[in-house]
């Protein structure tokens, strides 16, 4: 079990890792200067949005350690939902 939490979490910081570099590439490529939410009237909901979707994915975790026992396409199939929706979040409120 411990092995898999470091592969789960190594995986994690690599998908973080070639976001980030795509993210500054783009921007790059593209000349676009980045804002952050934090710096708009949108901060409130962008704060709210994060936690809400954090709330739900915690409030899971039970399931997911009971599919995750059982079939383990099961846990790439939840960090893939929670990455989808927290940065489809991200995108909606930029």
């Amino acid at each position: 079990m411990g092995t898999l939490l470091f592969n789960i979490l190594l995986i994690l910081v690599a998908l973080y890792g070639l976001s980030f570099l795509l993210e500054k590439g783009i921007y790059k490529l593209l000349g676009v200067e980045k804002k952050e939410v934090s710096e708009t009237s949108g901060k409130k909901i962008d704060q709210w949005g994060r936690r809400i979707i954090m709330i739900l994915f915690l409030s899971t975790i039970p399931i997911y350690t009971f599919y995750a026992l059982k079939d383990t396409t099961f846990i790439k199939w939840y960090w893939i939902l929670y990455l989808t929706a927290l940065l489809g979040f991200q995108s909606v409120m930029e």
